[in-house]
């Protein structure tokens, strides 16, 4: 199926968040916006792609930060990976003890054997330490200070 924002509705969802006064995350239809993207599969089953605040549209497709940050990880140099949206692409922020060219290099075909050509970054960051919040998750608004300006 195509891919799109996830909206859910029925007797389970809920009608508003604890202590959010009137804000109500419902569209016009009153289906919830679970702010997740995702599709049905060809057995109708829902598959989740990942946070629409992450995701961008390149060449008439979805693509999703954590899709990138995965087949990132599937390498062996790196231990964690942060893919932030950059205008019509991303900026692949990777956890690595090698920054060498040699590595840069490595590192993009091993992406190209990975992801499709529309999904591949145009900015690749090594660093020794991904920034992380308080809970260990990687903190986006910190990591962001790693891209250059354009």
């Amino acid at each position: 199926g195509e891919t799109g924002e996830i909206r859910i509705a029925g007797p389970a969802t809920f009608e508003r968040y604890l202590d959010a006064g009137e804000t109500r995350p419902f569209d016009a239809s009153g289906r919830l916006e679970t702010g997740d993207m995702g599709y049905l599969d060809e057995t109708g089953e829902l598959v989740v792609r990942g946070r629409a605040a992450y995701a961008i549209r390149a060449r008439d497709r979805w693509v999703c930060a954590e899709e990138l940050e995965a087949a990132a990880r599937e390498h062996p140099g790196i231990s964690e990976a942060a893919a932030l949206p950059e205008g019509d692409s991303f900026a692949l922020l990777v956890e690595t003890a090698d920054s060498s060219a040699a590595f840069r290099r490595d590192m993009r075909a091993f992406l190209v054997r990975r992801l499709p050509s529309f999904a591949r970054p145009k900015l690749l960051v090594c660093l020794p330490e991904i920034p992380r919040g308080p809970g260990g998750k990687v903190d986006r608004a910190a990591a962001s200070r790693w891209i250059p300006a354009p």
